[in-house]
């Protein structure tokens, strides 16, 4: 299993709106994909500017399938709504629950 870790940077204001879009924009997109397990958004207590996205994928094959030019036709649509974002990968080794 591979988790997918974004980490957005948001004027604070924006945060929900940021949030609602990607669940109208990404997510369904997402839940189609072959492996795609579940997604989890998460805003930052001390830091309102900060959004966290955690995707669990069956493989990294699965994750890697996803085609570049879907992903920046999704991205131009969320564009507008954060300013900066980082991306991690992360390998499974023990989990006891899946997201």
């Amino acid at each position: 299993m591979v988790v997918e870790l974004l980490r957005f940077t948001v004027p604070p204001e924006q945060r929900e709106a940021f949030i609602a879009r990607d669940a109208e924009v990404w997510t369904p997109v997402l839940a189609a994909r072959p492996g795609f397990l579940g997604k989890m958004a998460l805003a930052d207590r001390n830091d309102p500017g900060q959004v966290v996205f955690i995707t669990q994928w069956e493989s990294l094959e699965h994750w890697q399938s996803f085609p570049d030019d879907l992903r920046q036709k999704l991205d131009a649509q969320m564009r507008d709504l954060y300013t900066g974002f980082s991306l991690e990968a992360h390998d499974v080794r023990r989990s006891t629950q899946s997201i």
